[in-house]
């Protein structure tokens, strides 16, 4: 298993960088799949280097596929997203330092469907919907402290300053929004649409035109 699992990783990871936009869109999708597939059939840790390999995959593809595919990029997001929800202990608590910077590069870009997903993303990581004390921000703070920058995986410089103040300026308002619209309830269907749209485009078969969305 542990050597299907290495295999399969290098395979995907070859494919996403392919020039195709159409095989990079399919080969993100497909990490997401086998990412989520985790759970089912469990973590060696003789996977743990392919598992960090994938995640910082999806890192760098946030940013700059060599396809150049927007839609690339934000199926990116989209897996990180849902990853976060269903693998958070095996594929993001322990990666936040790749994590991190490569969605927060992403929460201000001009591109409003990766904008979107992004800011999105940013929430999920430090899941700061449900924890309205923020404790997973706040260790990851604590633990850059007297750092001023972080490096993402494709290379780019950010200043933690500007994290912070993004995470208490914005991300904290945003996830207090989202905390009482789930608080007010409703047909689950409805209230989390966009999670489940989500997960719909991970396992779908065909891709999405981002310039139609």
């Amino acid at each position: 298993k542990t050597g299907l699992f290495s295999e399969t990783t290098s395979f995907l990871v070859r494919s996403s960088e392919a020039s195709a936009p159409y095989v990079s869109d399919h080969s993100t999708r497909a990490i997401g799949k086998l990412l989520l597939t985790l759970g089912k059939y469990g973590l060696s840790d003789d996977m743990e280097p392919s598992l960090k390999e994938l995640v910082g995959q999806l890192c760098k593809l946030t940013a700059k596929p060599v396809s150049n595919s927007l839609d690339t990029r934000r199926l990116s997001l989209v897996v990180i997203r849902t990853i976060c929800r269903f693998e958070f202990e095996k594929c993001v608590s322990n990666y936040l330092d790749l994590l991190v910077p490569s969605v927060f590069h992403c929460v201000r870009d001009p591109i409003i469907p990766i904008k979107l997903a992004a800011e999105k993303c940013y929430l999920a990581i430090f899941d700061l919907v449900a924890d309205e004390q923020a404790t997973v921000y706040n260790k990851w703070v604590d633990a850059h402290s007297g750092e001023s920058t972080i490096t993402a995986p494709n290379g780019a410089s950010l200043q933690m300053r500007s994290i912070t103040e993004y995470t208490k300026r914005i991300a904290f308002r945003l996830a207090t929004v989202e905390r009482e619209r789930i608080t007010e309830g409703g047909d689950k269907e409805a209230m989390f649409s966009d999670q489940f749209e989500d997960e719909r485009e991970i396992w779908a078969v065909g891709s999405v035109d981002i310039a139609q969305e």
